[in-house]
């Protein structure tokens, strides 16, 4: 479970927060990289979704780091649920300005079976924008989906 909600309200959880990799030095455009896991399986609901709780106000140059706002559940493919199969995929992207994820990729898959429903729901994602101080930047993340049948 992560700082968005509770468990039993979505379909998936992460697993920990946004932890920080790197920060990009100040003459290149502010960046910020992050990653988390998300579990795939059988619960009640289709949609995560979460209000980020309210912030103190960042100070200049402090890095707030991007929050899930809304993050659907991938479909769990209906072959691989028949063949009881589970698997874990690693999706990279870039979140803008605004918070939109832009050009997402697969970088790791047990199988490809998992990869586009995947792709779909985190191209559905949304999210707060990383924020140097009150200056939203662009940032890279990565989500770990696993695909676990109970």
């Amino acid at each position: 479970m992560g700082s968005w909600g509770r468990p039993g309200l979505a379909r998936g959880w992460f697993t920990g927060a946004w932890p920080l990799v790197a920060l990009l030095g100040a003459t290149a455009p502010a960046m910020a990289q992050v990653s988390g896991e998300v579990l795939v399986g059988r619960v009640d609901d289709s949609l995560v979704s979460a209000s980020p709780p309210a912030d103190e106000i960042p100070l200049p140059g402090e890095l707030a780091e991007p929050r899930t706002v809304l993050l659907p559940q991938p479909v769990y493919p209906r072959a691989a649920r028949a063949a009881r199969q589970e698997g874990r995929v690693m999706v990279c992207f870039t979140l803008d300005e605004r918070g939109m994820v832009r050009a997402p990729a697969v970088r790791s898959s047990t199988d490809a079976v998992f990869n586009q429903p995947v792709l779909d729901a985190i191209s559905a994602a949304r999210f707060t924008p990383a924020k140097v101080g009150r200056q939203p930047v662009r940032s890279t993340a990565c989500r770990t989906f696993l695909f676990v049948l109970r």
